[in-house]
C-alpha cells in the first residue's frame, strides 16, 4: 500500500523551498555588499535608505565617489580624494547648491585662515529635504568637520519624483528587496526608457493638495532638518544652516480652493479671480498675468546658451536693474572662464550675448510693474478691481492667487508699497505646492537652527530681502523662482568663509 499523498500546501512549499532558497541567499549577499547593483541605482534616484550612494573609489586608494545616477551622467557623479590634513567643509542642498562655486568658497577659507581648507559640494539638482538627509546619513564616512545645509526649494518637486520613481519601478505593491529590484533593473535595460531625473516633474497631485497637506509636507521638511542637524551634533561636527532665497514675483503654482468649500461656491470664486485677471491693464500683466495660458516664467538654462545659440536679436536695450543696497550693491568680479561664475559688469547676471528671448521678454515685462507709474486709466482699473479682491479673500482669506494679484495691485495704488510687500510674501507662503522656499519655509529654518545644538544659522534670505529695493528681491538676484544669479553665488560663498572658521577654531 503507497503512502498517502501529502498535502497540496506541502507539495507546493517543497516546490518552492529550492527558488526561496537562492533568493535568500542572492538577498543576502547583496545585503552583505550593502549598496543595490549600481545599474537599479537609477530607478531609486536617491529615496532609497537601504541603497548606497557614495561608494569606495576603485581607482583612488583611500578616496570615494558618490553613484546616484547608476552609470548615466557618469559626468555629474562627484569623486572625493582621501582626507586631507585640513578642515573638511561638504555642502548638501538641491540644485541652487550644486550650482555654489564650492573651489571659491575653498579659496576664500584659505586665505582668510592658515589651514588647508577642503570643500566638498554634494548639492544634487532637484533633491528635497528627504534626499538630501539619506546622502547626509552616508556622507559621514567622507569625515567632514562642518557640513553646510541649504536646502528648502524642492520640498514638493521632490514629491513629483517620488511619484514618477513609483511609477517607473512599479514597486507600490513589490517588497522592497535588493533581488527584486536588481532583477527589474536588468529589464529595464532591456527596455530603455525616461528616467525621473529626466522626467515631467509636474506631478498632477500637487494640483489637488490641501492646505493641510501641505503643513504635512512642511512638517516632514522640519523633522529632515532636524534629523539631520542631530545625527551631526551627535558625531561632534558644527552645521551652518541657510535660509534659502525664493523670488516672490514668481507667482504660486498650486492655488486650489479648500474641500470644504461647496463646488458651486468654489466655481464662483474661481470665476472672480479669472474675470479680475482679464481686467488688469495689459500693459503691465499681459505676460505676467495672463487668462487662458501660462505666465512667462524663466530657467536656468535660458540665461546660458552658447552665443551661437543665443537670439542675437533680442540684444538690444538691457533693461536696468533695480538698485542693490550692502554687498550686493557692486557685482564681484571673477573671471574663471566659468558660465557659472561670470557676471557682467554692473549686475549679477551673466553675460547679456547668452540669454535667450525669454529673458529679455520677461525682465521687460517686469520693468513696468516695478517702476510704479500708471496712468489715471490704469488706476481707475485697478481700483474697480480691489472689491473684486476682497469678495474672494472674505471667504478664503489664504487664497494664493488673489492674494498675489491684490498685492501687485496695491503695488501699484499705494504711496508707501511695504503692506503691497508683506501681501506678496504671505500669497507665495500660502501656496500649496510651493517650488522655492517662503516664509514658511524660512520660519523653519531659523526655529530649527535656534533649537538644535551644533548649528548656527546663516539668515541669507534677510539679509538679501533687506539689500533689495523697498525689501522685495527679483532678478537682479534671482533666475527664475529660486536659482542665484552667478554674481549672488559668488556672494553667497564669501559670506560663508566669512562664518566658518569661528564654527572650528
Amino acid at each position: 500500500m503507497s503512502a498517502p499523498r501529502p498535502p497540496r500546501w506541502q507539495r507546493v512549499t517543497l516546490a518552492l523551498l529550492p527558488v526561496l532558497l537562492l533568493v535568500g541567499g542572492w538577498e543576502l549577499t547583496l545585503h552583505l555588499r550593502g549598496d543595490a547593483p549600481l545599474d537599479t541605482l537609477h530607478l531609486s534616484r536617491g529615496f532609497d535608505a537601504s541603497a548606497r550612494y557614495i561608494v569606495p573609489d576603485p581607482e583612488v586608494d583611500g578616496g570615494w565617489r558618490t553613484q546616484v545616477f547608476g552609470g548615466e551622467r557618469i559626468t555629474s557623479e562627484v569623486s572625493i580624494p582621501p582626507k586631507g590634513n585640513g578642515p573638511r567643509v561638504i555642502l548638501f542642498g538641491g540644485s541652487n547648491t550644486e550650482l555654489l562655486p564650492a573651489f571659491l568658497l575653498q579659496e576664500e577659507l584659505r586665505a582668510r585662515d592658515a589651514r588647508e581648507w577642503e570643500v566638498i559640494n554634494l548639492g544634487r539638482r532637484g533633491y528635497g529635504s528627504e534626499r538630501v538627509r539619506i546622502l547626509l546619513d552616508q556622507a559621514f564616512v567622507l569625515q567632514p568637520d562642518l557640513i553646510v545645509i541649504y536646502s528648502g526649494h524642492n520640498e514638493f518637486v521632490e514629491r513629483g519624483f517620488a511619484a514618477e520613481v513609483a511609477e517607473a519601478t512599479g514597486s507600490s505593491w513589490l517588497p522592497r528587496l535588493r533581488s527584486v529590484e536588481q532583477v527589474r533593473g536588468w529589464l529595464a535595460a532591456l527596455r530603455p526608457g525616461a528616467v525621473p531625473e529626466t522626467l515631467d516633474r509636474r506631478d498632477p497631485t500637487l494640483r489637488e493638495l490641501q492646505p493641510e497637506e501641505t503643513t504635512r509636507h512642511l512638517q516632514a521638511y522640519e523633522a529632515n532638518l532636524r534629523h539631520m542637524l542631530r545625527a551631526a551634533h551627535a558625531r561632534g561636527i558644527p552645521a551652518l544652516i541657510a535660509t534659502p532665497l525664493g523670488n516672490p514675483l514668481v507667482s504660486p503654482y498650486v492655488t486650489n480652493l479648500p474641500d470644504h468649500i461647496p463646488e458651486s461656491e468654489a466655481l464662483r470664486l474661481t470665476h472672480i479671480v479669472l474675470d479680475a485677471r482679464r481686467r488688469l491693464p495689459a500693459r503691465l500683466f499681459a505676460d505676467l498675468r495672463p487668462v487662458g495660458r501660462p505666465p512667462l516664467k524663466l530657467r536656468v538654462n535660458d540665461w546660458h546658451r552658447p552665443p551661437a545659440f543665443a537670439d542675437q536679436g533680442a540684444l538690444g536695450k538691457i533693461p536696468l536693474a533695480r538698485p542693490l543696497t550692502g554687498r550686493y550693491a557692486v557685482a564681484p568680479a571673477l573671471d574663471r572662464g566659468s558660465v557659472l561664475c561670470d557676471s557682467m559688469e554692473g549686475s549679477h547676471w551673466p553675460p547679456v550675448e547668452q540669454w535667450q528671448a525669454s529673458v529679455h521678454q520677461v525682465l521687460r515685462s517686469v520693468v513696468p510693474l516695478l517702476a510704479r507709474a500708471i496712468t489715471s486709466e490704469e488706476r481707475a482699473q485697478l481700483e474697480a478691481l480691489l472689491p473684486l479682491y476682497d469678495e474672494v479673500l472674505s471667504v478664503v482669506p489664504d487664497h494664493p492667487g488673489a492674494l498675489f494679484d491684490l498685492a501687485l495691485v496695491h503695488w501699484l495704488l499705494d504711496d508707501d508699497p511695504a503692506d503691497a510687500v508683506a501681501m506678496l510674501r504671505a500669497a507665495v507662503a500660502a501656496d500649496r505646492g510651493p517650488r522655492a522656499a517662503n516664509d514658511r519655509t524660512n520660519a523653519i529654518v531659523r526655529r530649527v537652527a535656534s533649537e538644535e545644538p551644533g548649528a548656527t544659522l546663516d539668515d541669507f534670505e534677510a539679509e538679501a530681502r533687506a539689500a533689495s529695493s523697498h525689501g522685495l528681491p527679483g532678478f537682479e538676484l534671482l533666475m527664475d523662482n529660486c536659482h542665484l544669479q552667478p554674481g549672488v553665488r559668488v556672494i553667497l560663498m564669501q559670506r560663508w568663509a566669512e562664518q566658518i572658521p569661528a564654527l572650528l577654531p
